[in-house]
């Protein structure tokens, strides 16, 4: 069964988080983590791209809005916040209802995120894919996932050898 979406947390895996109050959107500064822009052009060729955010402040078409604001909006099909899932991260439920509106089984899917306990295990438990996105090396072996990236440009070949391993299996 090929990959055909990949679902990619917001804050600190996509765009860095400063932290500061308010919606990302009306930050003064939005920034893109490095290769991303790059790695999302990529991956669009091959499957579908979407955000899955915990953001407290921000429903789906504040994401949207940061996102173009940081030039990479174009790339994603869809937005999927907590604010209007009914469900938040680690919560699997949120996975579940998020595959169930893309219309795709867990092994179609692959969730990319910087955090191993709201990222990685509950997608993982969903059923899908995972790659942890850990630019400062601090994770260590991760046995959850099934591949951990240093930087965004790493994204492209991993997700090809998933869809590889996986297509061994059809």
């Amino acid at each position: 069964m090929p990959i055909r979406w990949v679902v990619c947390d917001w804050g600190n895996t996509l765009m860095r988080d400063f932290g500061l109050p308010g919606p990302m959107a009306g930050w003064p500064e939005v920034e893109v983590l490095p290769g991303a822009a790059d790695a999302l052009a990529l991956l669009r060729r091959n499957c579908r791209l979407a955000v899955a955010s915990n953001a407290a402040e921000s429903d789906a078409a504040l994401i949207r809005r940061a996102l173009d604001r940081g030039g990479i909006g174009s790339f994603f099909e869809a937005v999927f916040s907590s604010r209007e899932m009914g469900a938040a991260k680690p919560d699997p439920a949120f996975f579940r209802m998020l595959l169930d509106r893309l219309r795709i089984s867990g092994p179609e899917g692959v969730s990319i995120g910087d955090d191993l306990h709201k990222d990685i295990l509950p997608a993982r438990a969903a059923g899908m894919r995972t790659i942890l996105l850990d630019p400062d090396g601090h994770a260590g072996p991760v046995p959850e996932a099934d591949a951990v990236a240093a930087s965004w440009s790493e994204m492209p070949g991993l997700i090809a050898h998933l869809d590889d391993e996986r297509s061994q299996f059809r």
